[in-house]
């Protein structure tokens, strides 16, 4: 009985170690998601934006 409370327990814990870190990550790359949102937003708002094209003559 003491081996499969052990067992429980250490299964338990690497189940919530797993999704502590999926937590951490996600707040983390939340900057990321802004940054992403706000730049969707500039070219949104500037519209067609050109390049010139690479010359390959080099």
């Amino acid at each position: 009985m003491l081996i499969l409370l052990v067992i429980t327990s250490v299964a338990l814990s690497l189940a919530f170690e797993f999704v502590y870190a999926y937590v951490v990550e996600m707040r983390d790359a939340a900057w990321v998601r802004t940054a992403v949102k706000e730049h969707r937003e500039i070219v949104r708002v500037m519209g067609r934006v050109s390049f010139k094209p690479i010359r390959e003559d080099a």
